[in-house]
């Protein structure tokens, strides 16, 4: 760094030595628990998990069998999970629900029960609705599936929605059949009772002389259960790397201004401050100064000393004269009203902003005065 710069440091460091050396320890304290809790003892913080508890799965099967002659299908035909069926040939759907619990300890329960619900509805507007139970079932102990048979025949469903359309004289909205089904499975799990209630439906299509079965919803439903765990604690990056480098950080500059002020090292004294207030004042009023070669005498004319380079500028500025400086600026000159005016700065000082503090100096604070070897 230049010597303007180094010299200004070393003023603020004589000034604020104390509060530095305070602003070093805290540092060098908060490094010690960072490290401390980064990587000694980084304690544990808790997490909120949520896992599976347990669950149930959930799936119907439909089939239809043929009753009625036909050129395609011998009678007693069973045709099983198709995506249309014939109503003529095949009339009757039979339907089951199977529910799967996995995961439950024990005491483990399932209430399953079919509804036939028939209605007209338009844009979330149900102009009316009609229900009728198919088939219920219940099961304790249950360590395996629960299923529940049903069975509608088409025909007289279509029969039963014109009826309920002549009956009411109108017919808005869109008319739709639908198997639903209610389950609870309950048990326990992990030591503790819980449970899970859902529906399942079944939707069917009539088309005249087909019709289909479409299932909806999910095939799984599950529980999950929160729990707080208590975890390592992982340190950030910036904690991780922070602590040990605050330390470092802390511990040198404590060293280092320790030292300096015992070996008086961060001393300004009055040659420096001169010295900075001389630079101060060179860069302050550059444009006033002309490098010349100046001779040794100047005729019979008196020499007067300024006490500052800012003093003889002032005076130039006064005198409407120029501040003449030889090269090398060990001489700067004002010629006015008869005088020689002059000024000699200050010798350059060292170039190390601790001059006193090294590795060696503060090595040498360790030794005593009778140190050395014996004779």
């Amino acid at each position: 760094m230049d010597e303007s710069t180094r010299l200004r440091v070393r003023a603020v460091l004589s000034s604020w030595l104390t509060a530095l050396l305070v602003v070093a320890l805290v540092v060098g304290a908060v490094g010690v628990w960072g490290t401390y809790s980064a990587h000694v003892a980084p304690g544990t913080t808790t997490e909120e998990r949520t896992p599976q508890a347990w669950s149930t799965s959930a799936a119907f099967d439909h089939s239809a069998t043929v009753t009625r002659e036909n050129p395609v299908f011998p009678v007693g035909t069973e045709l099983s999970n198709r995506s249309t069926y014939f109503t003529a040939a095949s009339p009757v759907l039979d339907g089951t629900f199977t529910a799967a619990p996995r995961g439950l300890d024990g005491n483990v329960s399932v209430d399953l029960a079919a509804t036939l619900v028939l209605d007209s509805s338009e844009e979330g507007t149900t102009y009316w609705r009609d229900t009728r139970p198919l088939a219920e079932t219940s099961a304790t102990g249950v360590d395996g599936p629960v299923s529940l048979a049903f069975s509608l025949n088409v025909t007289e469903v279509a029969d039963r929605i014109a009826a309920i359309q002549e009956g009411i004289g109108a017919t808005p909205g869109e008319t739709g059949a639908t198997v639903v089904v209610d389950a609870r499975v309950a048990g326990t799990a992990g030591g503790s009772p819980s449970s899970l209630a859902f529906s399942r439906s079944l939707s069917l299509g009539l088309n005249g002389d087909t019709y289909t079965a479409t299932a909806s919803g999910p095939t799984t439903e599950a529980v999950e259960r929160t729990t707080t765990v208590r975890v390592p604690r992982s340190p950030g990056p910036v904690h991780a790397v922070g602590g040990p480098l605050a330390l470092v950080v802390g511990a040198v500059a404590t060293g280092a201004l320790g030292v300096a002020a015992r070996r008086d090292g961060v001393a300004f004294d009055d040659d420096e401050r001169a010295r900075l207030d001389y630079l101060d004042d060179r860069a302050e009023f550059d444009e006033w100064i002309v490098s010349v070669r100046l001779p040794d005498r100047d005729g019979d004319r008196p020499v007067a000393e300024a006490a500052t380079l800012a003093d003889l500028v002032n005076l130039a500025i006064d005198s409407d004269a120029a501040v003449l400086a030889t090269p090398d600026e060990e001489v700067f000159a004002v010629v006015a009203d008869g005088y020689r005016y002059t000024y000699r700065p200050p010798p350059a000082t060292d170039g190390d902003v601790l001059p006193s503090v090294g590795l060696d100096a503060a090595a040498d604070d360790g030794d005593g005065d009778g140190g050395g070897p014996a004779a």
